[in-house]
């Protein structure tokens, strides 16, 4: 299997992109010195806010995705995905989702400690955990919206 196949690309493609997020972010501060929260540094509390709240609104979303997974119990297309272990790829897609959103709250709510000194290095890491949290949601919800279209065909 090739390092660039379909199922490598989806199953590290967050956790890829979160981290070279954040490397870039890093960079840029260190390098050019720049302020990377200019653009809204009186909104800092605000951002955070909404952070904690997308994070547990997406974790919500992923809950009821897996909800509903459950009552697929004899149908075709689960026996397929059984057949097939791509099961426990999903089983996985959505617990990385779930964890990754929550993370991305703590991480949020973690900013408030930052909010006077090392905020840039901060929001570095808060970028990253948004790109993963968002990445896996939308893995997730891809996924789950593929198997229900093929449910109800």
């Amino acid at each position: 299997m090739s390092i660039f196949s379909g199922l490598n690309r989806e199953r590290y493609g967050p956790i890829v992109f979160a981290l070279v997020a954040s490397i870039i972010c890093l960079i840029v501060y260190l390098k050019y010195d720049l302020s990377l929260t200019t653009c809204f540094t009186d909104k800092k509390a605000e951002f955070l806010s909404v952070g904690i709240s997308l994070g547990a609104i997406w974790a919500g979303f992923i809950g009821v995705i897996m909800g509903l997974f459950m009552t697929l119990s004899n149908t075709d297309i689960l026996t397929k995905m059984k057949d097939s272990g791509y099961i426990n790829e999903l089983h996985s897609y959505l617990i990385s989702s779930i964890k990754g959103s929550i993370v991305f709250s703590m991480i949020s709510f973690a900013g408030f400690f930052f909010l006077a000194n090392n905020f840039e290095y901060y929001f570095c890491i808060w970028v990253g955990s948004i790109i993963y949290a968002g990445m896996t949601f939308l893995r997730a919800a891809n996924i789950s919206y593929s198997i229900m279209r093929k449910v109800h065909e």
